[in-house]
């Protein structure tokens, strides 16, 4: 009887290894394996996947106009990402497959410069920096290292840029590019330029705070709460996600988390209802799913969603923190 068993047992076993919305045991923490499946989820539901996949124009280096023709190019980056997501959401070699997927859209980037954008570049490097992880503390430094890299340029480059001081950035993107009603009524009411330039400077604030706060352990937490209110509340003042720069930068902050992140959060003392969401990775991909796709057919809805799933993730850390710190003054 024991012999008939065990295939049963192990066709069992395999099939939650490959379970796409499980975290097996890999060479991956669980909430880096769990980021590089939200990035490429991401990609998926923007189309950067497959319909925005660039095709070569205009290359960064001259020898890619030598290798095959511009849809050559498209298909086999194309071909290049859809397997490495396959490798990533069904843990078969994930770390290839974030290899992978993270090339693909680094070459989609240096063979179509008219379509350079951090929304490209960063996922790409974010996931070909996970391919890295094998669990050591060198390796995730340099993950990490990308993160505080990204708010440390984006800080440094409106820092020496008059036009973030003088609010002359803000005035013309919201009210000539983006035509942004309520902001020209609000800003016509107060003093010239003072709304603009109190959205300039505090801008810069915030991300050297994100950038400053990352340096030290016991400051994440403070990191965290600052890039959710940064990053959500440009997109409600905005409107805008910018492609999937939005969710890639926010989910990116799970490369902080500890290894033992989801048993944490399934102890944390809040409703019953929102502590199951957050401490069940698969729930985490259906919030993202719905979150992009309000987007596509309800513009407003997707605002709300935002702004609800931000009060709740800083709630989640608030309580995390808070429940921490009593843990260790118990100890």
């Amino acid at each position: 009887m024991a012999n008939l068993d065990l295939p049963v047992t192990m066709t069992t076993a395999s099939l939650r290894v490959r379970n796409p919305l499980a975290l097996p045991v890999t060479r991956l923490s669980p909430p880096v394996l769990l980021m590089a499946r939200l990035v490429i989820l991401a990609l998926f539901l923007r189309g950067y996947a497959i319909a925005a996949m660039p095709a070569r124009r205009v290359p960064f280096f001259a020898w890619c106009e030598t290798i095959g023709s511009a849809h050559d190019w498209k298909l086999a980056l194309v071909s290049l990402f859809v397997t490495g997501a396959f490798l990533v959401f069904f843990n078969r070699l994930p770390r290839i497959g974030c290899l992978l997927a993270g090339s693909a859209l680094i070459f989609g980037t240096l063979i179509n410069s008219a379509n350079y954008a951090n929304s490209r570049l960063f996922p790409g490097c974010l996931l070909v920096l996970t391919a890295l992880q094998d669990g050591g503390a060198p390796a995730r430094l340099a993950l990490r290292g990308q993160i505080f890299v990204l708010y440390l340029g984006a800080s440094l480059s409106k820092l020496f840029e008059p036009d973030w001081w003088t609010g002359q950035y803000f005035e013309f993107w919201l009210r000539e590019k983006l035509n942004i009603a309520w902001y020209a009524r609000l800003a016509d009411a107060l003093p010239p330029m003072a709304l603009s330039t109190f959205m300039g400077v505090t801008t810069i604030i915030m991300e050297a705070v994100i950038c400053v706060s990352l340096l030290r352990r016991s400051w994440w937490p403070m990191a965290f709460v600052t890039a959710i209110l940064f990053h959500v509340g440009g997109f409600l003042i905005c409107g805008l996600d910018f492609g999937v720069f939005l969710y890639v930068s926010l989910l990116s902050f799970l490369v902080f988390a500890p290894d033992d992140l989801f048993p944490r959060l399934a102890g944390l003392r809040i409703a019953p209802g929102w502590r199951s969401v957050a401490s069940r990775p698969w729930t985490w991909m259906l919030l993202l799913f719905v979150l992009i796709s309000a987007g596509q057919v309800w513009p407003l809805g997707q605002r709300i969603l935002a702004f609800a799933y931000a009060l709740f993730m800083v709630r989640v850390v608030l309580v995390y923190v808070r429940q921490a710190r009593v843990s260790q003054g118990s100890e």
